[in-house]
């Protein structure tokens, strides 16, 4: 069930939108000023949008809503403004703000449910995307790492097993193979240390379908 926060200074004004969006079975809260929504969204939990009146004392509703999208924690979250002003500058002020959408009074509720319902869906878009994008750079990640790591520990295991099966090969053998061990070794280091170090990730060529992070060009200075 989504949560809507509703800041209006104006209590009949919440009592009808609380009313029915209640009745569209919303969790509604409230907050009379604007200082109080910005200390409510604070403290949490969280609203999945706000309804937010313009016209209020001490601190409008652009003042608000520009405070909300200035902070990370709080830019994610759709606005709707409210209004009595249906002029073009009034509604590109709001937008510019950071508003998502725009109402003027008198409210139709209907209208209002259906810009609610687009801005949580497009909300909810947004967030599948982030998950998707995560796993991809995951899956991305994984195989670069198994492409990365797999020659050099081909290599050491190879020479490893040659020198366990052949008891009789010579020490200068012997030490030839623990010097590329160790070569290939200091390679696997440096690239689990390049992969701690990765800030801005680098795509780099398929491989058949999988496609791959390129550690070196990904790590940051």
């Amino acid at each position: 069930m989504s949560a809507i926060l509703i800041v209006d200074d104006d209590e009949n004004n919440i009592f009808l939108i609380r009313c029915f969006l209640e009745k569209e079975r919303f969790t509604v809260s409230e907050a009379s000023s604007g200082a109080m929504a910005i200390e409510l969204v604070k403290k949490g939990p969280q609203p999945d949008l706000i309804i937010l009146d313009i016209m209020m004392p001490e601190m409008d509703g652009y003042e608000v809503c520009t405070a909300l999208k200035s902070k990370e924690e709080t830019s994610h979250i759709p606005v709707i403004m409210l209004t009595a002003r249906n002029t073009t500058e009034d509604m590109l002020r709001g937008l510019n703000c950071g508003a998502s959408d725009y109402i003027t009074k008198p409210v139709n509720f209907e209208e209002l449910t259906a810009r609610i319902r687009t801005h949580l869906r497009i909300k909810q878009l947004e967030r599948e995307l982030v998950k998707r994008e995560k796993l991809e750079s995951i899956l991305q990640m994984s195989v670069s790492i198994r492409h990365e790591l797999n020659n050099p520990l081909t290599g050491i295991l190879g020479m490893a097993e040659l020198m366990a099966l052949n008891e009789e090969m010579p020490k200068s053998k012997r030490i030839e193979m623990a010097a590329i061990i160790r070569d290939q070794s200091i390679r696997i280091r440096d690239i689990v240390q390049k992969m701690s170090r990765i800030t801005d990730p680098v795509a780099k060529g398929a491989y058949d379908v999988e496609k791959m992070i390129d550690i070196h060009k990904s790590v940051g200075e």
